[in-house]
């Protein structure tokens, strides 16, 4: 049994002390809370399996099922399903509000187009000479919106 094995384990987040190079070590995980050993129940169904593959028993002491077992092994592809099914579902309800929020004439995503008040500044900064650094200084327009209109501006010119 691994002691100290907790969700903070690098089974669970990969920038901890358990690795996959530990798994080679272990011969059993046993965990109090199925549910606390991985991030989401996918990355948790991931975890048994990559369990399964390296010979290491897993056993959840709050569920009392050893996942060696048919029983345990049951429990887990039906575990797989309900995950499936919640992530069908979450996009199912995503797309019925996208499309909900498009007929009722929101936009979705990026602001569209370019923003004339700002365009005209950088614009004008640019005629004048300025830089890139200082027309950000002076109008506190970002850096990257400057050089996209500066972009933009170099387009024109050239058409």
């Amino acid at each position: 049994m691994a002691s100290g094995f907790s969700p903070s384990c690098g089974a669970a987040y990969p920038d901890s002390r358990l690795t996959a190079p530990h798994f080679l070590m272990l011969s059993t995980v046993v965990v109090s809370r199925f549910f606390r050993l991985g991030r989401s129940r996918d990355h948790l169904i991931n975890l048994v399996g990559d369990f399964a593959k390296k010979g290491i028993i897993f056993k959840a002491l709050d569920l009392g099922i050893d996942f060696s077992t048919p029983a345990g092994k049951m429990v887990i592809g039906i575990f797989a399903s309900l995950a499936e099914y919640d992530r069908e579902m979450i996009l199912e309800k995503t797309k019925a509000g996208q499309l909900l929020a498009k007929a009722k004439g929101k936009h979705i995503g990026r602001p569209g187009g370019v923003n004339e008040g700002n365009f005209l500044k950088v614009k004008r900064g640019f005629e004048k000479g300025l830089s890139v650094s200082e027309i950000v200084s002076l109008t506190g327009i970002s850096i990257s919106s400057v050089k996209r209109y500066r972009k933009q501006l170099n387009n024109s010119i050239l058409r």
